[in-house]
Formats: structure tokens, sequence, C-alpha cells
């Protein structure tokens, strides 16, 4: 063992980590490291293109998501990770593991080590609800809640903090808490074509909404013109 520049003797470990230790995210993520390199070289025709870019997996903290364009390719993905873990002596979680194919409900039986695989018809991912119909629409009232939530937590703030009733204030408190609650997830719902009736329906509904939230913070009337407050927003933050 190596502490502070200290060589000390070899241990072997008999414990893991406490939940919550700060080594915990870095060990892990040393294991995981490699995983990317292993799903590209183990199946290199697997994966979605995006642009000139082939996407196999993506990975946030302990969750993998696995991508593919057809059920044989997402098999022999799942069987890729499944040996990359067995070699680390890592376990992939069945019960967690869950398979959605977006735009078919045919049920295809997939498998992780022997085992079955269960097939959803939704999923919630970092907090984000998708469903195998590939729509957007549902993720509008969620939005709305998280949002309304936001605001009362700036008007209590605001009160906590028991400063001047001064725009500028409430102008950054609207930045840091409620404005991250409408742009969570905009690579979602942001990014499909302006010809997608549902996407446009949800840009409209967040940005009317976004825009009532900073008309009250201003003390103006909803009929006040966008750009004018929009303006004094960029001017104040």
């Amino acid at each position: 063992m190596q502490i502070n520049g200290f060589h000390g003797d070899m241990h072997s470990p008999s414990v893991g980590l406490r939940q919550g230790c700060r080594l915990s995210a870095t060990l892990f993520g040393l294991f995981l490291d490699g995983l990317h390199h292993h799903l590209q070289v183990s199946v290199p025709y697997a994966g979605i293109k995006i642009q000139h870019t082939r996407l196999t997996d993506m990975e946030y903290a302990d969750d993998v998501f696995l991508l593919a364009h057809c059920p044989s390719h997402l098999q022999a993905l799942i069987t890729a990770l499944a040996d990359y873990c067995q070699e680390l002596h890592m376990q992939v979680s069945i019960a967690k593991t869950k398979v959605m194919i977006i735009g078919d409900d045919t049920q295809t039986i997939f498998t992780c080590m022997n085992q079955p695989l269960e097939q959803v018809e939704s999923f919630k991912y970092l907090g984000l609800p998708f469903h195998q119909s590939g729509h957007i629409a549902h993720l509008i009232t969620p939005k709305l809640n998280k949002a309304a939530a936001s605001w009362a937590i700036v008007q209590q703030k605001h009160t906590q903090l028991q400063c001047s009733d001064t725009v500028c204030l409430k102008f950054r408190l609207f930045q840091s808490i409620l404005a991250p609650a409408f742009h969570y997830g905009c690579p979602v719902w942001g990014m499909h074509s302006p010809t997608d009736s549902a996407a446009n329906n949800i840009r409209k509904q967040l940005e009317q909404k976004y825009m009532l939230y900073l008309k009250r913070l201003c003390g103006v009337p909803s009929t006040t013109s966008h750009a004018v407050v929009l303006a004094e927003y960029k001017r104040v933050v």
C-alpha cells in the first residue's frame, strides 16, 4: 500500500468500501473504463450510426445503456457486456436490466448469462421516461410539474434570504434553480425535427411556461413582449 508517498507492506483487502465512499466511484470507473473499447472491438457491426459515429453504449455512474438497430446485434452486445463483467469479477444485475424496442412491440427473447431479460414498453433512464413508441408527448407533464416545484423553491429561497425584493436576486435564483428544470433532457425533446408536431408542442408549452415565470419575477403583465423580458434577463444575469 502507498499512502502519502509512503510505501507499506502488501495487504489483501477482505472487505469492500463503505456506501458513499468517494473512492467507490473512482474504482468502479477504472473497471468500467475499458467497456466501450471492448464492445467496439468484440461487436464491430453493432450499434447505431449518428452521422459518422457508431454508438454502441452510453454509461452514467453504474448504469450502462446498449444500443442496436436489430435484435441479434443487441443480443451480441449484451453477451459482450456480460463477458467483460465476468472477466473483471463484476456482476450484471439481471433484475434491473431491461430491454426496450422502439417502434416495434414484437416480443423477442433476450438473455444475459443464460437468464431471460424482461422486455418493457417504457423505461426511465436518468429521470427521463422513454416509450417504445418513440413518442415524447408524455414528457411534458413531468417537466411542468418539476418546473412548478422549482418555482416554489425559488420563492422559498428568496424569502429565507430575507433580502430586499430585487429582480436581480430573483433572476439569479431563477437561473440556478428553475432554469435547469426546464433545460434537463433537452437533447431528447429539443433535437427532434421541426416537422415533429409532438416535439413542437412540447417546445411551445415549455417556452410559454418559462416566459410566464420570468414575467412574474419581473412583475410585468403576461402580455409583455418576450424579447423585452429576455433582454432584461440577459442584462442582469
